[in-house]
């Protein structure tokens, strides 16, 4: 997945944009980047094999 992590340090909030499988793993790809740094949320894009297709929805099996 496409994540950003939203950090905080030194007065500063800036975003670390990573490739990661999941919540947990871009937290700890953003605090390598930046170990001062506090984690103050991610946001990630899931991506299906579904989203390829030529279909004109993309079912994630979630609730309709």
């Amino acid at each position: 997945m496409k994540c950003e992590v939203k950090c905080y340090v030194a007065g500063k909030v800036f975003t670390v944009e990573c490739y990661a499988a999941n919540y947990d793993e871009a937290k700890k790809v953003a605090l390598a980047q930046h170990p001062n740094a506090r984690i103050m949320g991610v946001n990630c894009l899931l991506y299906t094999s579904d989203a390829a297709d030529d279909t004109p929805c993309v079912d994630l099996g979630g609730r309709r």
